[in-house]
């Protein structure tokens, strides 16, 4: 894929939507804009590659100007952390920070390149997470399945 609006395409369709118009009605962005940016006609800027990089999962660098690999995971890969979380000794949550990721951690095991880290500041968790300690997170949620439970049951 030499071209920008190609590795947009690609990430589109990776990420599971079938047209550029369910994609962009799932994250709020204008129709016309996107199936612009995704056919070729009008060049994405680096601050789009970001937005579009975000919601499709893969790396900016890659989706603007094909520079190293689609996502930053993988065997032996990285994910992003997010920001940091500290607690009172009771375990409420005093304060979490962040959004974007500024640093690179490794995939945790069982994880996948779809996780995201916090790193814990202060020693407010011991036993369950100590200063520096990383806490992982992913969404794991699978559609429900369907059933044979269709039937319709009566009382006799």
């Amino acid at each position: 894929m030499d071209d920008r609006f190609q590795r947009l395409r690609h990430a589109r369709t990776e990420k599971g939507f079938d047209t550029a118009a369910a994609a962009a009605d799932t994250f709020g962005w204008n129709r016309n804009t996107y199936a612009s940016n995704e056919n070729g006609n009008a060049p994405y800027s680096y601050r789009k590659a970001k937005l579009y990089a975000q919601a499709f999962g893969v790396r900016p660098e890659w989706l603007y100007d094909a520079s190293g690999p689609i996502r930053a995971g993988g065997p032996g890969g990285m994910v992003p952390v997010k920001g940091m979380v500290g607690a009172n000794p009771d375990g409420t949550v005093l304060f979490a920070t962040g959004q974007e990721a500024w640093d690179l951690a490794p995939i945790p095991p069982g994880g996948t390149a779809n996780a995201v880290a916090l790193q814990v500041s202060g020693h407010s968790m011991r036993g369950l997470a100590d200063d520096g300690a990383l806490i992982y997170f992913e969404d794991q949620r699978t559609p429900p399945q369907q059933t044979c439970w269709d039937r319709s049951w009566s009382s006799k």
